[in-house]
């Protein structure tokens, strides 16, 4: 699971976080405050944040794997 959070000014979309950059609430809590910080309400911004969940499987006979 990861988390990606949107910055939006005046319906903008100005960036978003790399897929990998925040792994848990934790860090999700610490940058949600310095974003909100330095991306205030008050000029326009919106944060937005997406919870992503993924799942995977280990492939345990590649050479099989690949002539399927």
């Amino acid at each position: 699971m990861y988390y990606e959070i949107t910055i939006v000014q005046k319906g903008n979309r100005l960036f978003s976080t790399d897929a990998q950059s925040i792994q848990n609430k934790t860090q999700l809590k610490k940058i949600l405050n310095l974003f909100k910080e330095k991306f205030p309400l008050y000029e326009g911004y919106e944060i937005q944040v997406t919870e992503f969940q993924t799942t995977g499987k280990r492939i345990q006979d590649i050479e099989h794997y690949l002539q399927v």
